[in-house]
């Protein structure tokens, strides 16, 4: 993807559409989340390199600016899009919410 711009993105993961046009893209090699915003010329990172190990699959939450992804070995987390604020969510006891590849919403 050659509008990566500035950023040092390792690959190219899923893609979610938000309801305002904005594409949120995962980085599954480099563990990033990046936005393509309409009329931008290139990602901007929403939460940086390193933040998860496997990002797959993000999809938008409606109503809301946040996006759930699947973090292949750490498991769900919700980030805020305007923050990049992560929370980690927890299923009931038993429950394991690692292993996931994708989201639909």
């Amino acid at each position: 993807m050659d509008r990566a711009g500035k950023h040092d993105i390792g690959r190219v993961g899923d893609i979610a559409l938000m309801e305002d046009g904005t594409l949120v893209v995962s980085d599954s090699r480099g563990g990033g989340l990046y936005a393509l915003r309409p009329g931008t010329p290139g990602l901007a990172p929403i939460v940086p390199r390193g933040t998860f190990r496997s990002p797959q699959g993000p999809a938008a939450i409606r109503g809301t600016d946040d996006v759930l992804v699947a973090d292949y070995s750490r498991g769900l987390a919700r980030v805020t899009r305007a923050t990049g604020a992560v929370r980690w969510l927890e299923g009931p006891e038993g429950f394991v919410l690692k292993g996931i590849d994708g989201i639909q919403l």
